[in-house]
């Protein structure tokens, strides 16, 4: 697997609030308060460059 930074978010994980869900009427969507975790890449930054899926890692479970 080889990865790439992803392009909507440019790496960073997060973008501007209302990002996603803005309508398509209106030329506007940036919500200078807020920010929220890119829906690409998951807030991990980067994609799979075939399947444009972010990585997954898995938890680590504590024995009790």
């Amino acid at each position: 697997m080889s990865w790439q930074k992803c392009p909507v978010c440019r790496g960073v994980g997060t973008v501007s609030g209302g990002y996603f869900s803005r309508a398509g009427d209106y030329p506007s969507w940036a919500s200078f308060t807020a920010l929220e975790v890119c829906q690409v890449c998951k807030g991990k930054g980067i994609i799979d460059e075939i399947t444009g899926l972010p990585p997954v890692f898995k938890k680590e479970v504590k024995d009790e």
